[in-house]
């Protein structure tokens, strides 16, 4: 594919931004082309039944944000916005111009990304929801996200690690008390057996 690419665009090439320096137009144009392609496939895109996410990620990409874009001299092709936190790299939103649909350009970015990661040192990359066949070409396997939570001051991350360990001993606690009352409620049922000269 990406000799497809080369040999329609030779001039493509890759630019990567990152926080502010990813700008509202890229924003913009990603979540268009990625509305475009859902719109298509018969689906309301997220962002235009709820467009305050768009705000909610602008803030997010400022903070931890990487964009992969993709030029064919100075026109944009693509982009893919995605989170970098710590050693993960979370591809929130990616679009591409539908015109290049032939060469795949969807995929070659998501490639393209899957080696900024490795070349950054990130440990995982995370692709959001559902493992597509592309994601698997791409060596992905499904795995529950059960919960992303970025804090703005390291106190939070600690007080937050704390009451999950909290909830995690007492749900230790309710279910070992659970096990006892069980056996316990066994043992009296036999010994009243053999007290009434039943069974043991």
């Amino acid at each position: 594919y990406r000799n497809r690419l080369l040999r329609r665009c030779p001039g493509f090439h890759l630019e990567t931004l990152t926080g502010p320096a990813i700008g509202d137009d890229v924003l913009r144009e990603a979540a268009g082309w990625n509305a475009r392609r859902l719109r298509a496939k018969g689906v309301v895109p997220t962002w235009e039944r709820h467009p305050e996410n768009l705000v909610r990620l602008r803030a997010l990409l400022d903070a931890h944000g990487v964009a992969l874009c993709g030029y064919d001299g100075e026109r944009r092709l693509a982009a893919q916005l995605a989170l970098r936190v710590g050693d993960d790299l979370w591809v929130h939103l990616a679009g591409f111009d539908p015109a290049f649909e032939d060469v795949r350009l969807g995929f070659l970015m998501t490639w393209f990304t899957a080696l900024w990661a490795i070349e950054a040192g990130c440990r995982r990359l995370h692709l959001l929801y559902g493992t597509p066949v592309y994601k698997r070409r791409l060596g992905a396997r499904p795995e529950r996200a059960w919960q992303v939570s970025l804090f703005r001051h390291p106190l939070f991350t600690a007080l937050y690690a704390g009451e999950r360990l909290r909830d995690v001993d007492l749900n230790r606690l309710y279910w070992r008390a659970r096990h006892l009352a069980r056996d316990a409620a066994a043992a009296a049922r036999r010994a009243a057996r053999r007290r009434a000269g039943g069974r043991p």
